[in-house]
């Protein structure tokens, strides 16, 4: 074990830390501006944190692509068999445009797709609880965009503007 890896593992525990910083952070402080600013309904303002959700979703998928494809921000693989290079396109593709909300809908039922196949023939061999076989992050992928299928991208999404109407609505 090099003198390093002490670090680097203190860092990859710390990272989880950072997230949850973050989320008290948007949560606590710009949340409460944003409120006054918009005065948004109850409703609205459960939209405002899910979008928070989905872009952050969005991010982490998109850096699972991008490993993949050229090895940014962490070391990827030399070469990539055809099932995994479809994955990191689709992850790749899928993310940013989930991030943006644009044709947010195929994007998350394509990736959704993807993530059930990617536990099923990656994980779920391994034992029945997802704990043990490590695939809970494929699970909660799978679960998120599911939801962004069926309840939509979001009010500030470029679907939105794409549509013709030029309007920003929330759901009521």
């Amino acid at each position: 074990m090099s003198p390093r890896s002490p670090w680097a593992a203190l860092a990859a525990l710390c990272m989880p830390m950072l997230i949850v910083s973050m989320d008290v952070s948007v949560l606590f402080f710009a949340v409460p501006f944003i409120a006054s600013d918009l005065n948004p309904s109850a409703t609205q303002q459960l939209w405002i944190f899910d979008i928070y959700g989905f872009v952050l979703a969005g991010l982490l998928f998109l850096e699972h692509g991008l490993i993949k494809m050229i090895g940014f921000p962490g070391p990827g693989p030399e070469t990539l068999p055809p099932m995994l290079l479809i994955a990191g396109l689709i992850e790749t593709f899928g993310g940013l445009l989930l991030v943006l909300g644009l044709f947010a809908r195929p994007a998350a039922f394509l990736s959704s797709g993807l993530m059930a196949a990617a536990y099923f023939i990656g994980h779920a061999g391994g034992g029945f609880w997802p704990s043990a076989n490590g695939g809970e992050a494929a699970i909660l992928y799978c679960f998120i965009f599911l939801y962004i299928l069926v309840a939509g991208p979001g009010a500030w999404a470029l679907d939105n503007r794409r549509t013709g109407t030029g309007r920003v609505t929330m759901p009521a």
